[in-house]
């Protein structure tokens, strides 16, 4: 009962064919969800750049895509709330940092041990890790590549040293 368990096994009790979700090997749960994380992060981009913007007034709700000329005042008459985004460029970082982490296995051992830290129960890293099969870990670590891969590609965060020498190039004499 205090086995550690592989994440590609589905934890439905009913489930027909738990084991890689289903798939018949490592590769192809690899692709299901990989493709599925691709897909769930496309659709957020989508959402971020719809530009949806809601009045902060919880008497208003008003949503819009268009902005006021006066800033973020809301649109409609009489209201005195703020326009803001209802998918900010911070909600799309912080779900490709969740992304990142939820295929860590180095993060997911540390989270197990201080989840059971306050029990009563014990939990020894080296065990879980040696518990788990290495085509497991192989395939966390290819699903933690790709979504490194979008974290990445993702300029919320980073300041690239381009931007510096557009302004402080050196005059060439």
């Amino acid at each position: 009962k205090n086995q550690c368990r592989s994440g590609l096994t589905c934890p439905n009790p009913k489930c027909v064919s738990p084991a890689l979700w289903g798939e018949m090997d490592h590769f192809a749960c690899f692709n299901k969800i990989s493709n599925a994380l691709q897909l769930k992060v496309k659709g957020m981009v989508s959402k971020y750049y719809e530009g949806t913007l809601r009045c902060d007034d919880m008497t208003c709700g008003m949503q819009t895509k268009q902005l006021s000329v006066c800033g973020a005042t809301c649109l409609a008459r009489g209201c005195n709330g703020k326009m803001v985004n209802v998918f900010g460029e911070s909600d799309l970082w912080t779900t490709l940092i969740y992304h990142s982490t939820l295929f860590d296995m180095s993060h997911g051992m540390e989270e197990a041990e201080r989840i059971v830290k306050g029990e009563e129960r014990s939990f020894n890293k080296k065990v879980a890790a040696q518990s788990i099969g290495e085509s497991d870990k192989k395939t966390f670590e290819m699903l933690k590549g790709v979504s490194d891969g979008m974290l990445q590609g993702s300029a919320y965060n980073f300041v690239r040293p381009s931007l510096f020498s557009m302004f402080f190039k050196e005059s060439v004499q």
